[in-house]
């Protein structure tokens, strides 16, 4: 694993003539947006890419958060080293909440059809440059290697100990890669990994019968045991194994999840507007971003606000956690959407927000990264996908050691 730093007041040099930094990021966002939603971008894509671009910019007039060159300096490294035939990209981490991560190409993950956000990885508030992990296959590690040390004399770069490019070699990435080119050589077939749907039939069957032997993240017999009980019949709920199964403090909601999947239990809402953001847990609140969209949904509160809430909860910051709290209960108060029904008394509804609140902070600590829950998700649905529809070039790679 390799780490680089970007020093204060640096910043990805520019031809002469070129256009600005934002402005050359603005382009290239731009021409991605169509790539990946059609010519007609969809209002709701537009309008995150136009908020993202936004803060950006606003957060890159200080030399210390150039997060303009930071995003062209990430899509350099990785569209570098794709033209080599490896893989490379963000399957990690928060960056994956990025509209423009993801029109940029360095993301495979929609972040508005998971409900994702940008202030998860980047926030108004932020004092420094986020960690970015950014995954390669083996061969494409060691080409980012080679060009990371030709061009960190041109950007100002330089190898340092201190979380700003990860560097990481991922395995299952490499199967990816050894699939494809089989793939490639015997029947002709190009396989385009990105356009794979998430409601295919055949990579659901994989999961469904639990033949994930071989699959990424879903190799254990202990995990196997887990889908044996969910029975997954959707992404989501593959993606729900994954993030209670890898996170103990987490696994204690797993028997509640089962038990509403197979219909055993009735599933609750402690209100109505909380239906939209849980159903696909089962009423389990299991990822911080469904915190987030909460504190949205019921009290109308920001983007930034939200993430405030997730992150002084989750370090239990109690005092940022009190003054929260109140804007919380005021919003609720203050949302007739809110008060309906039972909550139309302001007693009633202020007790169902303590109870609610309660709840939130008692799961905060340990609830998980949805953006990481998609991303390796992805990437586990991407082999399986391989491994339905050519199962023998598949079974030639998928269980063995890659090199």
């Amino acid at each position: 694993m390799i780490s680089i730093e970007i020093p204060d007041e640096t910043t990805l040099p520019l031809a002469d003539g070129a256009p600005s930094r934002m402005a050359r990021l603005r382009e290239l966002v731009a021409a991605g947006a169509e790539l990946h939603w059609g010519e007609s971008v969809p209002v709701e894509a537009s309008k995150h890419l136009e908020n993202e671009l936004s803060l950006i910019e606003r957060l890159s007039s200080d030399p210390r958060l150039d997060f303009a060159s930071y995003f062209l300096i990430v899509r350099d490294c990785v569209e570098t080293v794709r033209r080599t035939g490896s893989f490379a990209g963000l399957w990690r981490g928060a960056a994956s909440g990025s509209a423009v991560a993801y029109a940029l190409g360095i993301t495979d993950v929609d972040p508005i059809r998971h409900g994702l956000f940008f202030e998860r990885f980047v926030g108004q508030n932020r004092i420094a440059l986020p960690p970015v992990w950014i995954d390669f296959d083996n061969e494409g590690c060691e080409a980012a290697s080679r060009h990371i040390a030709a061009h960190c004399s041109e950007c100002g770069l330089k190898t340092s100990n201190r979380i700003i490019f990860e560097l990481c070699t991922l395995k299952a990435l490499s199967v990816l890669r050894e699939c494809l080119r089989r793939i490639k050589e015997r029947t002709g077939d190009s396989v385009d990994l990105g356009s794979i749907t998430e409601d295919d039939k055949e990579t659901m069957s994989v999961f469904a019968k639990c033949d994930t032997s071989d699959i990424f993240q879903f190799k254990s017999k202990e995990i196997m045991k887990w889908i044996r009980e969910v029975k997954p019949s959707c992404f989501t709920d593959i993606m729900a194994i994954g993030a209670l199964f890898y996170n103990p403090k987490l696994a204690m909601q797993f028997p509640a999840i089962a038990r509403r999947k197979s219909g055993e239990e009735a599933i609750m809402y402690d209100h109505p507007l909380m239906e939209s953001v849980l159903s696909e847990t089962y009423g389990v609140v299991v990822y911080q971003e469904q915190i987030m969209a909460l504190a949205q949904k019921l009290a109308g509160l920001s983007s930034n606000e939200s993430d405030a809430i997730r992150y002084a909860m989750g370090k239990k910051m109690f005092d940022d956690s009190m003054r929260l709290k109140i804007k919380f209960i005021s919003g609720c108060i203050a949302n007739p959407a809110f008060r309906i029904d039972e909550w139309r008394d302001e007693t009633a509804a202020k007790s169902l927000c303590e109870r609610i609140w309660e709840d939130w902070w008692a799961v905060a600590s340990y609830a998980f990264n949805k953006s990481h829950a998609v991303a390796y998700t992805r990437l586990a649905w991407q082999q399986a996908y391989l491994k339905a529809h050519y199962p023998k070039e598949y079974a030639e790679v998928g269980g063995r050691k890659i090199l």
